[in-house]
């Protein structure tokens, strides 16, 4: 059995500090969207409807909605 170091088909991917910055932020709003656990019925704020929860997720995170 011969075992190489690198794979001789994969290409390098040079990415830029954009690149992973971008990278990164999908990841936490992903993140942020799904959230640790799917929430029931019972732990929603029912006073708060989706849109208002969204919003204050993602204003949580930094972005402007």
């Amino acid at each position: 059995m011969e075992v190489v170091a690198v794979a001789k088909n994969r290409q390098k991917i040079d990415y830029t500090k954009d690149d992973i910055k971008a990278i990164k932020e999908g990841g936490l709003l992903q993140q942020a969207l799904m959230g640790e656990e799917e929430e029931t019925d019972e732990d929603e704020d029912d006073d708060v409807d989706e849109a208002t929860e969204l919003a204050n997720k993602l204003k949580a995170l930094g972005y402007n909605a």
